[in-house]
């Protein structure tokens, strides 16, 4: 009895960890758009991703300084950009703005408004714009059809920095 009720309650956790989790596998990366967003001081660098047919995007959030003309892009995680037609498996997993360090001047602290209680992971975005203040570390937050999650694996990690 106690075995069953162990695989029930591992069966349940698993089903509500891959409800929150988006794995992409063997997906290929064919390149980015640079696009703006409600705020002058951050970028959207929106990411493409093909298997067979389908066509996934996800955007990533990136300070921008236009006095100085710099995009504060360092990839994802650190220092891990991505390759063009390289095939990469990913999990985003979805969060809410708590997860966000408060140190972190992020994107979606400033623009964004999570109103949702039941899926902390949606929001609406809003038009605010900052001064440029890059603090934090910003290259795994990422966000699809407004959710915002955080880049959890990518595998091949070649190059990358996963301590952030």
């Amino acid at each position: 009895m106690k075995s069953i009720i162990t695989v029930i309650l591992s069966f349940c956790i698993l089903s509500c960890y891959a409800q929150d989790t988006l794995t992409l596998e063997g997906v290929k990366y064919v390149g980015y758009s640079l696009n703006k967003t409600l705020n002058r001081s951050f970028m959207n660098k929106r990411h493409f991703f093909v298997k067979k047919q389908d066509t996934i995007s996800v955007n990533q959030k990136l300070p921008l300084d236009l006095r100085k003309g710099i995009i504060y892009d360092y990839g994802v995680f650190f220092k891990c950009h991505l390759q063009k037609d390289t095939v990469y498996s990913i999990s985003l997993k979805k969060i809410g703005l708590e997860h966000i360090p408060l140190i972190y001047n992020n994107y979606y602290r400033i623009n964004a408004i999570f109103k949702n209680s039941s899926d902390r992971s949606k929001y609406i975005e809003i038009k605010k714009n900052t001064k440029v203040s890059y603090k934090g570390n910003y290259m795994k937050y990422f966000d699809l059809d407004n959710e915002l999650y955080d880049m959890v694996r990518l595998a091949p990690g070649t190059g990358c920095r996963f301590d952030h």
